[in-house]
């Protein structure tokens, strides 16, 4: 969605070059809007929600510098949740109390922690997905092989 947007703002100044009517005023923010567009598209292109052995990975892509990764053994309960448009999309929340990670769509798993994480002091991750029941059923099975856990 980003690519599609920056790239037609670049288009749009490319056809106001044509036209000979470009101008500085005009042309520098389509180039610089256009360019944010395109790195948000690489930093928040899409989700990556995987297994990473005893943890659940969580990046944003394809540049993976925004993501994080929980514990399966710090993980107290899953349960299906809705991601709303309140929510927005990207990785956001409000300190000590969640943190989201969602790019599209509704669908999403809540995850209560037993222990606050280091991003945010959240308690509470929402992740969003496009299959949220077979998150929730993977995330469920993961945390009933934890030892100790009795669920």
């Amino acid at each position: 969605m980003f690519e599609v947007m920056g790239v037609g703002t670049w288009a749009i100044a490319a056809w106001q070059v044509a036209k000979g009517r470009a101008n500085g005023e005009l042309l520098a923010p389509l180039v610089v809007v256009g360019a944010i567009l395109l790195l948000a598209a690489a930093l928040i292109g899409y989700l990556d929600v995987c297994d990473a052995g005893d943890r659940l990975s969580i990046r944003f892509g394809p540049l993976p510098l925004m993501g994080t990764s929980i514990p399966y053994d710090n993980i107290e309960s899953v349960e299906p949740a809705y991601s709303s448009l309140l929510y927005g999309y990207g990785v956001h929340g409000l300190p000590g109390l969640f943190i989201v990670f969602n790019i599209w769509g509704l669908g999403a798993i809540r995850i209560r922690l037993k222990k606050r994480t280091p991003i945010w002091r959240a308690k509470t991750v929402i992740v969003g997905t496009d299959e949220p029941d077979r998150l929730l059923e993977f995330l469920r099975w993961k945390i009933g092989r934890q030892p100790g856990l009795g669920i």
